[in-house]
């Protein structure tokens, strides 16, 4: 028997990617938290107020700039907002010699999951880049490929 009225029920997920960075803490707290920086690796221009309350502003282009508003801020160990209807948070762990990354993309709409997975591991990957001064390798479109195969969606 059917439930009257019913509620809808929908899946949302979260991606988590993790990494190692050989450079000290700062670097790679301003490197995520200096809107100028998150500019650079991100190709982007970008607003970034690293203080709750503070806006995000990623102008991926005019018609669809993604906003936010920063949920947390603890400077140099964790920086979270609002990306749209979901949440990035940035967690910062000093390791020896290097700092670990736990990055998460938290409520995350099944028809966004492999698009974002790649973009983020690009990202990840540009972040590593500009902190070794090194130049960015667009893998895009080979990891959204690998993402669809691994998380078994057709492409759009």
């Amino acid at each position: 028997m059917a439930i009257e009225n019913a509620a809808r029920v929908s899946s949302l997920f979260t991606i988590t990617l993790e990494r190692r960075y050989r450079h000290p803490i700062e670097a790679v707290w301003g490197a995520i938290s200096d809107e100028d920086r998150v500019a650079r690796w991100m190709e982007y221009p970008a607003r970034l107020e690293p203080v709750p309350g503070g806006e995000v502003l990623i102008d991926f282009s005019p018609e669809e700039p993604l906003s936010g508003v920063v949920c947390a801020a603890e400077t140099e160990r964790l920086l979270a907002y609002t990306w749209g209807d979901s949440i990035v948070k940035w967690a910062l762990s000093p390791v020896d010699e290097a700092v670990v990354l736990e990055f998460s993309h938290i409520a995350v709409k099944p028809e966004f999951l492999t698009g974002l997975s790649a973009g983020w591991h690009c990202f990840l990957d540009n972040l590593e880049a500009h902190l070794a001064g090194r130049p960015f390798t667009d893998r895009f479109e080979d990891l959204h490929r690998q993402y669809q195969r691994q998380i078994g969606q057709k492409a759009p």
